[in-house]
């Protein structure tokens, strides 16, 4: 693997570890309202005391639940991690039928340890999960430590499509989220490879920021439309995770000058990059479609028009390049970084909304660290003078305490209403 590759690879595991993060630290009960339903003498002072002990015995439950799930995934990460760097280091002083033995048995011991854990006793359910995500890690790193043992001479980024097919065949027989993590975070790295492999000149790594993104709003829009279904197999929530991260990020790469001033204004994609954007883009779409036919949830209308709009942009940036006049590193290009800075508002702002009105606090947060991170870096970016920067910065602070004000108002309706509204 090339050092891009693997330096995108890590971006995406951090934004999706934190995003991960971000929602378990988020996901918790709601705190009850005893006090005011005493009062209103909706229960009586003995009722209360009963509630409150249990509410807080379920409470300290899911926060071990989360801990557990939290360190289960970090210490597979680790582990994982682990193994490949201990193969790495060791692999030539290792005989060759050993070197097989060992990957053979690693894969047996935690695939093992994971059927026996989630199928069998049905207990330490996270610690299974973990042992099955060891396990697709060490498929994908035999895949390539194999192949390179017996000199296998086939298409390099193949390796990641099978790597991902593994990861998938895991998620969908333990219906373990974290595998679902992994397919689609290899699936990533193969679109990234294929990208790269291309030709000698790694000019065709500038169409990773399009790729990316449309690969992040089409897992995202899949994910949502076709929820009730694929969250059954484990799915959907790597899918929105993942998609939501990988897209913001990629959305607010594209609203920096750099990006589309450092190639001139011929750099169009063709052949396999073309294919790879076009076959990006149709998923997009029809994730979009899939939204707006299904609307699984509110304002999935919304989230449809959103990733077509979004969709149309980033294939317009692409196969239209802007006009910078020369293609010095900074050029000139200014429509188009300044499109994707709305799109990114547009993308916080309706992210934070639809977060909150649907009760997802991951979406919100993440949305919320995301615009953070877009404010201090444009804050920072001197493509732009100070004039343009201060009257982007005035608008986005406006649009904030618009979203600010509908949350707020959707909240008194709800209070108003004692919850039914």
């Amino acid at each position: 693997m090339d050092v891009v590759e693997i330096g995108l690879l890590a971006l995406s595991v951090l934004l999706v570890i934190g995003g991960g993060g971000v929602g378990i630290a988020a996901t918790r009960p709601a705190a009850l309202r005893l006090a005011d339903w005493r009062e209103e003498g909706l229960l009586s002072a003995e009722q209360a005391d009963e509630l409150e002990r249990r509410h807080a015995a379920h409470a300290a439950l899911d926060r071990r639940e989360r801990a557990a799930k939290a360190l289960g995934i970090l210490g597979a990460a680790a582990l994982g991690a682990g193994v490949i760097l201990f193969f790495a280091a060791n692999w030539s002083e290792i005989p060759r039928a050993l070197r097989i033995a060992v990957l053979l048995a690693g894969l047996t011991l935690f695939y093992g340890a994971g059927f026996y854990l989630l199928e069998v006793r049905r207990a330490y359910r996270n610690v299974g999960h973990a042992a099955v995500f060891v396990a697709a890690i060490l498929f994908g790193a035999s895949v390539f430590l194999v192949g390179q043992m017996y000199h296998v001479q086939a298409h390099d980024p193949f390796g990641f499509l099978v790597w991902s097919a593994g990861a998938l065949a895991t998620a969908l027989f333990f219906r373990s989220k974290p595998a679902a993590g992994l397919f689609v975070l290899t699936f990533e790295a193969w679109l990234i490879h294929e990208l790269i492999d291309y030709d000698d000149t790694y000019q065709v790594a500038r169409f990773i920021p399009f790729v990316l993104a449309l690969y992040g709003l089409a897992l995202y829009a899949v994910g949502t439309g076709g929820g009730l279904w694929l969250e059954r197999l484990a799915l959907a929530g790597a899918m929105r995770v993942v998609g939501f991260s990988i897209a913001g990020f990629m959305l607010f790469v594209l609203s920096f000058r750099y990006v589309h001033g450092a190639f001139g204004d011929d750099a169009t994609p063709d052949g396999v990059p073309r294919a790879i954007v076009i076959g990006s883009a149709a998923a997009a779409l029809a994730g979009a479609a899939l939204l707006a036919l299904r609307r699984p949830r509110p304002w999935s209308m919304v989230e449809s028009l959103f990733v077509a709009g979004a969709t149309a942009l980033v294939l317009l940036a692409a196969f239209a390049p802007e006009e910078t006049g020369g293609g010095e590193f900074l050029g000139d290009a200014k429509r188009y970084p300044l499109l994707f800075a709305a799109l990114l508002v547009v993308l916080v702002a309706g992210a934070v909304l639809v977060g909150s009105l649907n009760d997802e606090a991951w979406l919100a947060n993440g949305a919320i660290s995301l615009g953070a991170l877009a404010l201090l870096a444009h804050f920072l970016d001197v493509a732009w003078s100070r004039l343009p920067r201060s009257l982007v910065l005035m608008a986005v602070g406006l649009g904030a305490l618009v979203v600010a004000a509908v949350v707020e108002w959707r909240r008194r309706l709800l209070a108003a209403g004692g919850g039914n509204a």
